[in-house]
């Protein structure tokens, strides 16, 4: 005894050390009987309690024994439910598990006159008695389609009866007693069958089925449907579809349009019934026009590639459309070819100049590559010097002018002419012009008698290339500006000799080469001077008191002259003339004697030559208060 308590004590104070053990529970003890059977055309599983343990088929019931009937079908496992009442299944008793298509489930009854529309025509299938507590399967029973099956499917009703020939289509077939596998078939009285690609069982009362309807023949008479079961019992509904191929219609073309030599993308030609395999034309009196890669996509869009030859009538054309079964329809003026001939709408500039280039962008329709434009005023023709295609609306085109005489207003039309040999015209639409001159000034406008070479700038308009350019005084003097540039119509460089230039002003004439030779002169435009113009490098001091005489003050630079006057100016207001003392070209001595009244500022100092010619340091001198 006390050893056994010590074993006792040891368990127990393992328990506490390792934190308890678990005892197995006992599983239920049951020795099943399964078998399939059949009751005025009803059928079910029975299942006798041939020994055992009583066990409970209700999980809100009490019972240590919890045992669940499971359905193992194709297409998904279900629980079986007892109906109200029926809470245990005791030794030699028998329950009945059977499919209820009301509630659309698995129910077990103790009553095998009490089962409303029963059916468990389901091959394979496999019942399961699993116990609940213990979960482990008591007991496992299989049915395969070798076995005796249930009452043969029944075909009641399809959800359109109608299909369209060229076309596949998807079926929903409603009758009863539809097993997993099941196939479908449209078939006729003279032998023509139409099977189904695929079907796929949704319950026993609903099959969805796909039938490939191209190159079918139309019914008459109707085609049967017939539903067969993988047991072979099959079903059939006569003369319930009927395979219909009406004549296509054809309501719009996308594009409507297209230009002759084109190649033309047809993206939508809308419609009804078309078929795979269908042929497309477009018609003109004697243009037949076929569509080529022809797709159907589907019985209301065909898509495809019109080439419309260069010569092709220009109008609108017939689309007719015909199916493999020869039924055809035909839309009038549906489609407009349109004439690939250019059109001018305008041009960049509408003026050009004479003696320069003119570049233009030339705007229009049905431009190719290759395509030219020219000017046309009766039998003058300026041709463009190059054409660059663009675009279909446009071309750049580069005209020389050089040479070519002013025209009236507009005088000139603009004719584009494609490759193959196509023009169009703008009438009086551009201008040559050619202006007189203009000198607006002279870069420098003074030189230095004596020098060999000076640069000259002119600037002004309509200046062209080979124009002269003369500066001239009197009658005796002239000097001709040499190595003449006209980089741009408002510009012209040069040099000028001025080694033996008398002094004075001269006047600059510019003139245009022939034909026309336009002139223009701007008197006093430049002046010759004796000596070059005084420069200014510095003033020393740089600040005095107002009121207050500042000597000496010391005035350097360049090119000064005998009787060189020094001033102070505040802005272009006088301030002050200094009397010169000494000077020399470089450096002039004088006296600043700043009047008491004038206003503090920072003012400019200027040197100005007896010849008039001046040079200005700016603030570079400060009057003080």
């Amino acid at each position: 005894m006390m050893v056994g308590l010590g074993s006792l004590f040891a368990i127990l104070a393992l328990t506490m050390i390792v934190g308890g053990f678990h005892i197995q529970q006992k599983s239920t003890y049951l020795l099943p009987e399964l078998q399939y059977q059949t009751l005025n055309e009803d059928s079910y599983i029975s299942i006798l309690n041939r020994g055992g343990d009583t066990v409970s088929l209700n999980a809100s019931s009490s019972g240590q024994n919890l045992i669940s009937v499971y359905v193992d079908t194709m297409t998904g496992s279900y629980r079986a439910l007892p109906v109200a009442g029926l809470n245990q299944f005791k030794t030699g008793n028998t329950i009945f598990v059977y499919y209820n298509a009301t509630v659309k489930g698995y129910k077990i009854t103790n009553n095998v006159n009490a089962m409303p529309g029963t059916s468990f025509a389901i091959c394979p299938v496999t019942v399961r008695l699993v116990d609940e507590n213990a979960k482990i399967i008591v007991s496992k029973w299989q049915r395969t389609c070798d076995n005796i099956t249930g009452p043969g499917p029944t075909v009641t009703s399809m959800n359109s009866t109608t299909g369209y020939r060229g076309w596949p289509m998807v079926r929903n077939i409603t009758g009863t007693y539809f097993l997993s596998g099941a196939t479908a078939l449209l078939n006729r009285s003279d032998g023509e069958e139409i099977p189904a690609t695929s079907c796929t069982c949704l319950s026993p009362t609903s099959l969805i089925c796909t039938f490939d309807l191209t190159g079918k023949a139309i019914s008459l008479p109707r085609y049967n449907v017939v539903v067969t079961n993988p047991d072979g019992k099959r079903a059939m509904r006569a003369n319930y579809f009927t395979l219909s191929s009406p004549a296509p219609t054809l309501t719009s073309s996308a594009p409507s349009s297209g230009l002759q030599g084109a190649t033309v993308t047809i993206t939508l030609l809308r419609g009804t019934y078309f078929q795979p395999g269908a042929v497309v034309v477009y018609n003109n009196g004697t243009t037949t026009i076929p569509l080529t890669g022809v797709t159907v996509t589907n019985p209301s869009s065909i898509s495809g590639t019109l080439t419309i030859p260069a010569g092709a009538t220009i109008g609108y054309y017939n689309i007719t459309v015909t199916n493999p079964d020869a039924k055809t329809v035909t839309r009038a003026n549906l489609f407009r070819v349109l004439d690939n001939a250019p059109t001018v709408s305008g041009i960049t500039n509408r003026t050009g100049y004479s003696g320069w280039q003119a570049f233009e962008n030339i705007t229009g329709t049905n431009f190719v590559s290759g395509s030219t434009a020219s000017f046309v005023n009766g039998t003058l023709t300026i041709n463009p010097a190059s054409c660059t295609y663009v675009s279909s609306t446009r071309l750049f085109c580069t005209y020389d002018l050089t040479g070519v005489e002013a025209s009236a207003t507009n005088g000139y039309s603009v004719l584009v002419s494609n490759p193959d040999g196509k023009t169009a015209s703008r009438a009086n639409y551009f201008t040559v012009s050619n202006p007189t001159p203009v000198i607006s000034s002279s870069t420098p406008s003074t030189g230095v008698s004596g020098n060999l070479v000076t640069i000259v700038s002119l600037s002004g308009t309509y200046f062209q290339p080979g124009a002269t350019v003369t500066y001239w005084q009197g009658s005796t003097t002239s000097l001709p500006l040499g190595s003449i540039s006209v980089p741009v119509m408002t510009r012209i460089t040069g040099m000028l000799d001025l080694s033996s230039a008398p002094t004075g002003y001269y006047n600059i004439t510019v003139k245009n080469p022939l034909p026309v030779g336009k002139t223009t002169t701007r008197t006093n435009a430049f002046r010759v001077y004796a000596y070059a113009a005084p420069t200014l490098s510095g003033i020393s001091p740089i600040h005095g008191q107002r009121g207050t005489t500042i000597t000496p003050v010391l005035v350097t630079g360049a090119n000064f002259r005998t009787g060189a006057q020094v001033r102070l100016y505040n802005g272009s207001t006088l301030i002050y003339t200094a009397p010169v003392g000494s000077s020399t070209a470089t450096q002039i001595t004088t006296t600043f004697a700043l009047p008491v009244g004038v206003i503090p500022n920072v003012s400019n100092v200027r040197v100005t030559n007896p010849d008039g010619q001046y040079a200005i340091l700016t603030k570079a001198y400060t009057i003080e208060p």
